[in-house]
């Protein structure tokens, strides 16, 4: 009887070698390829969050962060619907800068009007010949309306504003106003009445008469400086704090004065 050869037993793994099965019969390769799919789902996961911003959400934190740190309102930061979360005006300032210089440009050309900015903010000066008469504080018709067009620029931001009045080194004598002391400080008042009327909240504003301790340029002993006759309107990068008036009485100007208690001895 003729006999057959013995099988061999089966390879183990060390005979084997490294075929890329184990010991179940399914492939290695194919962990690392449900790792690599795995990732690349989460990752379109992501693309497909960020795509679909909440800008509402985004809106509210902009509000929050313009509240904090900027004089500006909302708006500025705002985003249209389905729009990404850009900021709209990156530097507000500059636009308020732009919007001035076009709405004041027959005056800025003429030489009347100059707007400068710097570390404090944006600066509107305004001869004071644009303004009032030699020697008077009161605004002419064609002033309340000058300062209209700057009122409406303003009212919509929340930064300080403060009204600077100057005059050159000639002495005003009259019986109203004794020094430029006075008809700084008076002229600047009435800029301040008049932008109030506005729309600009009153806390915002302040009101200082520098006389001529404030020139733009040398006095001339004997003729003074047609610069340094001027109305300075600083509008400040930062907001105002707010003034508490539970116990303060208004002036018939609008302005709140705390009472005066005389110290107990």
């Amino acid at each position: 009887m003729e006999r057959r050869p013995n099988r061999k037993a089966p390879f183990t793994e060390e005979e084997k070698g490294d075929t890329g099965h184990d010991s179940t019969g399914g492939l290695r390769w194919l962990l690392t390829y449900a790792d690599m799919i795995t990732l690349l789902l989460a990752f379109f996961i992501i693309l497909y969050a960020i795509s679909a911003t909440n800008t509402q959400r985004f809106n509210e934190f902009a509000t929050a962060v313009k509240q904090g740190f900027s004089i500006f309102p909302a708006e500025h930061y705002k985003t249209r619907e389905g729009d990404a979360p850009v900021l709209q005006n990156r530097n507000p300032m500059e636009t308020l800068d732009s919007d001035l210089s076009a709405t004041l440009s027959k005056e800025i050309s003429s030489g009347n009007i100059k707007i400068s900015q710097g570390p404090e903010g944006i600066t509107i000066s305004v001869a004071d010949s644009l303004l009032f008469e030699p020697e008077q504080a009161e605004l002419s018709p064609a002033a309340e309306e000058l300062l209209k067009k700057v009122a409406a620029l303003l009212s919509p931001l929340t930064g300080e504003v403060v009204v600077e009045g100057h005059t050159d080194n000639i002495p005003v004598q009259t019986t109203r106003f004794p020094s430029n002391w006075e008809l700084s400080s008076a002229r600047a008042v009435n800029v301040v009445k008049n932008i109030i009327n506005g729309g600009i909240a009153p806390g915002r504003l302040s009101a200082v008469g520098f006389g001529e301790f404030r020139p733009r340029v040398p006095n001339d002993p004997l003729k003074g400086a047609p610069e340094n006759r001027r109305i300075d309107i600083l509008i400040r990068n930062t907001v105002p704090k707010p003034v508490i008036q539970s116990e303060a009485k208004p002036s018939l100007s609008g302005a709140y004065f705390q009472p005066f208690t005389a110290p107990q001895r």
